[in-house]
């Protein structure tokens, strides 16, 4: 019956006029479906957010059990080091793996900066080793009476500047004097690149991998020119300079260096590579012969070992010994073995000892201080980051300078080549201003101080500079390339009209000649400018520029005898010289490095990240 009653009502419906068969099944069809796909959506909804709920509730979970855990990583992380910094102890053996680039500028001390500079060495090939950091932990573990041996890993050690080898190697002499020879100081590596070798040379004892190699191969100053290449390109260079010794647009009007160059480089040469042999002749009095024989000599020294490079610098007095790194590591696990692992030496590394002697010395205030900023690298108006030497970053250091009363000198640590000279006039400025708040000023010239950075340095009370310094080209260039006659080979010509030639863009067509007269008169009066600060500041006439100006580059040594430099020294002989010139006695105040923070270059979202990283 129940059948029957269905298929009646079914037979009513089939009946009805206004609902045919057809139509109805296909309604019913539509909203089946619809109600089939809204199951499956919320099944799919129901299902990510419980699953969203889950993940949610065991990362909470854990969060609270590894609480502690993850704190104790980060501010690890955040001073540099892999270890709760509350747990480091001392060890006998003080193990500086110095793999990355020996960086002269030291980074800030906020907690931001060490823990980007962290993060930034783990991600990228190559980190920044402080040079300043390793100064300090060397002369700490020199007189630390639980530190026995230092050993330093320069395998992978990157060394760009001959300020970072005589600081280091005035470090080595330093230690062994105060540890009065009761304490190793070791350097080892598979292979010792020329500057490597050069900052390795004033070590107690210089191990070598039996395997490895001393790589000396001297001093080249060299560069491509294209006079030949642009002519055969139709190119035409638009060169305008102010100094007959202008070496850097030679290469676009010569086929080769000019003979005024080349003496003036040889001389360079000469000088820079007799310095770096008497470095190690001091640090190695048993070296035999010179520090690189010519290339002759060295060739049948090479054959007679036949090849083995390793054991001609034993045999020429270069190393103390050849051994392997397994075999220095087994040496000191003789003599001071880990507790839980007597195969290796307990050691303790560059950062967990810095740490540690942080926490063994507290800092207080002094009542005088000697402030350093740097100034490393191209000079311009663009701010990349914290590094650039830009007006930016310089003025920002200098109020902050200004701002702390206990200083009372700044020292311009100064490491370039030049650059844009508005940029530089712009810090010059600042610099000065210095003088009005009562700052005494001075430079230090690392390895070159030239053009922009000279122009810079005439702002200071007094210069510095490092015996390896480069400093002078004391001239104005500027060059560009024009391509009007390569493209109207080719068809493409230029016209149209101007209300005056300086409006004109030469694209198709040479350069107009009231537009090279202006820029010639805007060299012009940049040099006369720049030879008016070097007479005010440096008592030089400038009708003598051929003496000190006209583009040509000095040694420190020459640069003294004409006046551009007044003392030849080390680093710390400048904060010595400064100290003099705030009327403090030798000692009497501390010095402080001021650079910019990392977090002043990043964008919000990566600033408050690492503001908020410890949170997180």
């Amino acid at each position: 019956m129940f059948n029957r009653r269905n298929q009646e009502v079914f037979d009513l419906n089939q009946n009805t006029p206004s609902a045919p068969k057809h139509e109805h099944s296909f309604a019913r069809c539509i909203w089946h479906g619809l109600c089939a796909a809204g199951g499956i959506i919320s099944f799919i909804r129901n299902l990510v957010a419980n699953l969203l709920f889950l993940t949610i509730a065991v990362v909470l979970g854990l969060a609270w059990l590894l609480a502690d855990t993850a704190e104790e990583k980060i501010s690890s992380l955040a001073m540099g080091q892999d270890q709760d910094p509350a747990k480091i102890e001392s060890a006998p053996v003080l193990w500086l793996n110095l793999d990355g680039m020996l960086d002269d500028m030291p980074m800030a001390d906020d907690q931001i900066s060490r823990l980007y500079s962290q993060l930034s060495g783990s991600i990228n090939s190559v980190k920044r080793i402080s040079l300043q950091k390793l100064l300090r932990v060397l002369d700490q573990a020199s007189e630390d009476p639980e530190i026995k041996t230092v050993v330093a890993d320069l395998t992978d050690l990157q060394v760009q500047s001959m300020q970072a080898v005589y600081r280091l190697t005035k470090a080595c002499d330093d230690f062994k004097k105060k540890s009065a020879g009761k304490k190793d100081l070791i350097f080892f590596s598979e292979y010792y690149s020329q500057a490597a070798y050069l900052a390795a040379s004033h070590a107690g004892e210089i191990v070598l991998d039996p395997m490895g190699e001393v790589d000396l191969h001297g001093i080249s100053m060299n560069s491509l020119y294209f006079g030949k290449a642009l002519e055969r390109f139709k190119l035409t260079p638009y060169v305008f300079r102010a100094g007959t010794h202008k070496s850097a647009v030679e290469p676009l009007l010569r086929n080769d260096m000019s003979p005024e160059v080349k003496a003036e480089y040889s001389h360079l040469a000469d000088s820079l590579w007799d310095q770096a042999q008497n470095l190690v002749k001091a640090g190695r009095p048993m070296l035999k012969g010179e520090l690189l024989p010519d290339a002759d000599d060295y060739l049948k020294l090479l054959r007679q070992e036949h090849g083995d490079f390793a054991y001609a610098a034993l045999s020429r007095g270069l190393c103390d010994t050849l051994m392997t790194s397994d075999d220095l590591v087994a040496r000191f696990a003789a003599m001071y073995p880990d507790a839980q692992d007597p195969s290796v030496p307990k050691t303790i590394d560059l950062d967990a000892y810095s740490e540690l002697q942080k926490r063994k010395k507290a800092v207080n205030q002094p009542k005088a201080q000697i402030a350093v900023i740097y100034g490393i690298g191209e000079i311009s108006s663009f701010t990349e980051n914290r590094r650039s030497f830009s007006p930016d970053n310089i003025l920002a250091l200098l109020d902050n300078i200004t701002e702390d009363k206990h200083n009372k000198g700044v020292l311009f640590y100064l490491d370039s080549g030049g650059g844009e000279v508005m940029a530089s006039e712009e810090i010059r400025r600042a610099f000065m201003k210095l003088k009005q708040k009562g700052l005494k000023t001075a430079v230090y010239m690392a390895d070159m101080t030239a053009s922009g950075a000279y122009w810079i340095a005439t702002a200071a009370d007094k210069i510095y500079a490092s015996p390896s310094a480069l400093t002078g080209s004391i001239g104005v260039f500027a060059a560009t390339v024009g391509a009007d006659r390569l493209l109207n080979e080719y068809g493409v010509t230029q016209d149209g009209v101007s209300t005056s030639p300086f409006a004109q863009s030469a694209l198709a067509k040479p350069l107009p000649k009231e537009t090279s007269e202006l820029i010639s008169l805007q060299i012009s009066n940049t040099y006369d400018r720049f030879l008016s600060l070097v007479e005010k500041s440096r008592g030089l006439k400038a009708s003598d520029k051929e003496n000190f100006a006209e583009g040509r580059v000095f040694t420190a040594r020459d640069a003294k005898q004409i006046g551009l430099v007044d003392e030849i020294g080390s680093f710390q002989n400048a904060l010595d010289g400064l100290e003099a010139q705030c009327g403090m006695k030798k000692d009497e105040s501390v010095w402080k490095s001021y650079t910019v923070p990392v977090s002043s270059s990043l964008d919000w979202l990566p600033q408050f990240l690492l503001n908020n990283f410890q949170s997180y």
